[in-house]
C-alpha cells in the first residue's frame, strides 16, 4: 500500500526541525510540537518509516519518531517516571522498572569439515596412506541480552573444539560509563590484534596466521572500550590473569597479571556508507605469567586420527 500523508499540523502548533546525531540523515524529520495538545491516541497508519505505526493525537499532531512500543530509533529516556520520547515527552510505559529486563536471544554456530585425499605413489610411500574424513571444527550455543538499560551480557560454549568442553566467551558489559565508554568484565578475546578480533565466520582462511599465537586471545580479566563520535577511531584496553585454560582457570601467585591495549583509525576512502576506508592499528601487550612459565603451541582446527 502507498504511504499515506500525515495529516496537517494546526497553524496553533509549531514545528521545529531537529537532527539528533544519533540519528542518521535519512531518519531525521521535521519535529512537529505537541504542548497544549489533546491526549495522544494510537492510530495506525502507513508512513514513510517503514511504515511504522505513529502516534497522532485528535487534532493531527504526530510525533514521526514514536511508536506504540516506544521510540522507533529506540531513543527513549529512562527517567523517574517512565521511558519518555526525547522529541514529544510521551511517556511509553508507567514506571522505568516495567518487566523489561532481563531479556534473552539464543546463538549458535556449526561449523563442519569433510576432507578427501588423493595421493601418487611416492606422496604414499612418504607419508603413508592419508585417511579421508569428516570433523565437527565448532559446536556453539549460546546467549545474549540485556540486564539493564545499559548493562547487557554475553556466554557462549563450544562442544567440539579440540574434542572437549570449551567455554569461549563469558562477559557482562556496562555501556555508557562517563570517559571509559564501554566497561567489560568476564572472559573474551583482549583488544591486541585484528586476526585475533575477527570471528572465525570472517576468516579469510580456514586458519589464523601463525603469529596468531602469541595473541593473549580469550583471558579472563576487565576492561574498556570506545569509539570517537565520527566512527572512524577505537581504542581499548584491558587488565587480565595470564594464562587462562579453556575453562578460564589460571593458578599461582607469582605474577599472572598482564595488561593489553589497542587503538585503531580508520582514514574513509570514500562514503561512509560504502565501508572503504585505509585502517591504522597499534597493539601492546605486557604479559607476566603466573609461575613464570608460559607455553605457546598451535593445534589444527581439523583433526585427522
Amino acid at each position: 500500500m502507498p504511504p499515506q500523508m500525515l495529516p496537517p499540523v494546526p497553524a496553533a502548533q509549531s514545528v521545529q526541525p531537529i537532527a539528533p546525531n544519533w540519528l542518521a540523515p535519512h531518519q531525521v524529520a521535521s519535529q512537529v510540537g505537541t504542548q497544549g495538545a489533546a491526549p495522544l491516541q494510537p492510530v495506525e497508519i502507513s508512513a514513510s518509516r517503514d511504515a511504522a505505526p505513529l502516534w497522532i493525537d485528535e487534532s493531527g499532531a504526530s510525533c514521526p519518531y514514536c511508536s506504540a512500543d516506544g521510540c522507533i530509533a529506540d531513543g527513549c529516556v529512562e527517567t523517574a517516571a517512565g521511558r519518555v520520547c526525547p522529541h514529544c515527552g510521551r511517556v511509553h510505559s508507567a514506571s522505568s522498572t516495567d518487566n523489561k529486563y532481563p531479556t534473552a536471544k539464543l546463538t549458535g554456530l556449526a561449523q563442519i569439515d569433510a576432507v578427501w585425499f588423493g595421493q601418487d605413489s611416492a606422496n604414499r610411500a612418504l607419508l603413508g596412506d592419508i585417511q579421508d574424513g569428516a570433523d565437527i571444527r565448532r559446536a556453539r550455543i549460546g546467549a545474549f541480552g540485556d540486564l539493564a538499560p545499559n548493562m547487557g551480557y554475553f556466554a557462549e560454549i563450544d562442544f567440539a573444539f579440540q574434542q572437549r568442553l570449551n567455554i569461549t566467551d563469558v562477559y557482562l558489559d556496562i555501556r555508557e560509563v562517563p570517559v571509559l565508554g564501554t566497561v567489560r568484565i568476564g572472559r573474551w578475546r583482549l583488544p591486541f590484534n585484528m586476526d585475533a578480533l575477527t570471528s572465525v565466520k570472517e576468516l579469510m582462511f580456514m586458519e589464523r596466521a601463525l603469529p596468531f599465537v602469541f595473541a593473549p586471545f580469550r583471558q579472563i580479566g576487565a576492561g574498556f572500550q570506545d569509539v570517537s563520535e565520527s566512527q572512524t577511531t577505537t581504542w581499548a584496553a584491558s587488565i587480565f590473569r595470564f594464562p587462562t585454560d579453556e575453562y578460564g582457570a589460571n593458578i599461582g601467585d607469582d605474577g599472572g597479571y598482564s595488561m593489553v591495549g589497542r587503538v585503531t583509525h580508520a582514514i574513509p576512502l570514500g562514503p561512509m556508507q560504502t565501508g572503504q576506508a585505509l585502517h591504522f592499528g597499534g597493539a601492546y601487550s605486557f604479559i607476566d605469567p603466573a609461575n613464570n612459565s608460559v607455553r605457546y603451541a598451535t593445534t589444527l582446527s581439523f583433526v585427522i586420527f
